[in-house]
């Protein structure tokens, strides 16, 4: 179904200023895209585990980093 409409939304994710978390944004849709702007929010639901998964690297990563330095500074 998304390969027959051929889905032109732009996706594309910017940090939001304040929560420091990906925003999802989506170019609007001209007349008589109607449906393809429906299917944005459908898209979101699919990219929002995805990005989730994304954050939690991140945190480990900044945990295993934090950890390190503690290590160096007792040495």
């Amino acid at each position: 179904m998304l390969r027959q409409l051929k889905l032109k939304a732009l996706v594309y994710t910017r940090y939001h200023a304040l929560r420091k978390k990906p925003v999802v944004l989506f170019q609007k849709a001209q007349e008589g895209e109607r449906l393809r702007w429906m299917m944005a929010p459908l898209l979101n639901l699919l990219l929002g585990p995805l990005k989730r998964l994304l954050r939690k690297d991140d945190h480990r990563k900044k945990k295993e980093a934090r950890r390190r330095r503690r290590e160096v500074g007792e040495a």
